[in-house]
């Protein structure tokens, strides 16, 4: 039977950085002739740990094909190294980066073996950007709009649940306990519905701000929220959060249960306790520093590190108004000479 061994040409640290090189030196022992349909040598990496695990092969080269006599075989594979995802080790999910040797054996059991290396986020030189996925800023806006249709739903079909449960009750008692379940599951909607929707009310022409964007590990990120109160109001309290946390899910369908773990939480007040006029502008600003050893963003299928940024404002005698954008943050990027940053998104 074969045996296959794999040397990298850093051995002595492993440490390797976007867009380097890698080189791998795959050893193929035999004793006897080994037929071989292919031997692949791959990058590739996974996300493990308590969630499910998530594989991904990155690039192929096949080195081989054909049989192997008996003895030493090697063979040199390298590859250039992508903007992440980095290697991590954390609470809940684990992200590790491999070279894979695997021979495809016909009629018998494959061959493969594997060895680790780190993919440091560490003095990463800047990178055109093209080859850094950097998603879309949600559209808030139209979370608005949808929240306050669901107001307006729960209350034109609360008074007609509750009209044909008690029509229910009088002509088919049998059928009580299912409109039972529609009327409070319409309860609960309503509810909710109607609670943001009077927040919206309340809260009139909201505008959260962030700059810039994308976010580097290391640098400032300037948060501003601007609104118009709908009505004469005081605030309890304005707050900003902004949370770090790693996001797995365990297990598929109705056995599926997902763990959230809080690597980094920070909660600033942007007002203590005031009165303000219906139609005054309010403008609140606040500067964070998001430090340098925390982990950037990824999000993989059953494991990520979501950085959120959450905006909530507490008044009094009516419903609370909040709101969370997921940031998108990238490592410290080293420059040759200064760039302007780009502006961020606004919502």
């Amino acid at each position: 039977m074969a045996e296959i061994s794999i040397q990298l040409d850093r051995e002595q640290d492993r440490i390797y950085r976007p867009g380097e090189t890698i080189k791998a030196t795959v050893t193929v022992r035999t004793q006897k002739d080994l037929k071989c349909k292919q031997l692949y040598v791959r990058l590739q990496f996974q996300a493990h740990g308590r969630g499910n695990t998530t594989r991904q092969k990155i690039q192929e080269v096949s080195v081989f094909s054909g049989t192997l006599p008996p003895g030493i075989h090697t063979y040199q594979a390298e590859f250039v190294l992508p903007y992440g995802p980095y290697s991590y080790s954390g609470h809940y999910t684990n992200l590790t980066w491999e070279i894979q040797a695997y021979i495809d054996i016909p009629w018998a059991i494959d061959k493969k073996e594997s060895t680790h290396f780190f993919l440091s986020n560490k003095g990463v030189l800047q990178p055109d950007m093209s080859q850094v996925i950097i998603p879309a800023a949600p559209d808030a806006h139209r979370q608005k709009s949808g929240t306050g249709m669901l107001g307006i739903a729960g209350l034109v079909f609360l008074p007609l649940t509750l009209f044909f449960l008690a029509l229910t009750i009088f002509q088919n008692p049998s059928m009580c306990g299912c409109m039972g379940m529609s009327a409070v599951v319409t309860l609960l909607l309503g509810f909710f519905g109607t609670k943001r929707f009077m927040a919206s009310r309340v809260v009139t022409q909201p505008h959260i701000h962030i700059d810039p964007w994308p976010i580097e590990l290391g640098k400032p990120l300037n948060y501003g929220l601007s609104f118009i109160p709908g009505v004469d109001l005081e605030l309890n309290s304005v707050m900003a959060t902004l949370t770090v946390s790693e996001v797995v899910v365990n297990g598929h369908g109705t056995n599926k249960t997902t763990y959230r773990h809080t690597i980094h939480e920070e909660t600033i007040p942007l007002t203590v306790k005031s009165h303000y006029t219906k139609g005054q502008k309010l403008e609140f600003k606040h500067e964070f520093f998001i430090p340098e050893h925390l982990p950037v963003t990824f999000q993989l299928p059953s494991n990520s590190v979501v950085w959120t940024l959450k905006t909530h404002i507490d008044i009094p005698r009516w419903p609370d108004w909040s709101d969370e954008h997921t940031l998108h943050v990238l490592p410290y990027y080293m420059k040759d000479t200064p760039q302007e940053q780009p502006s961020g998104p606004s919502w």
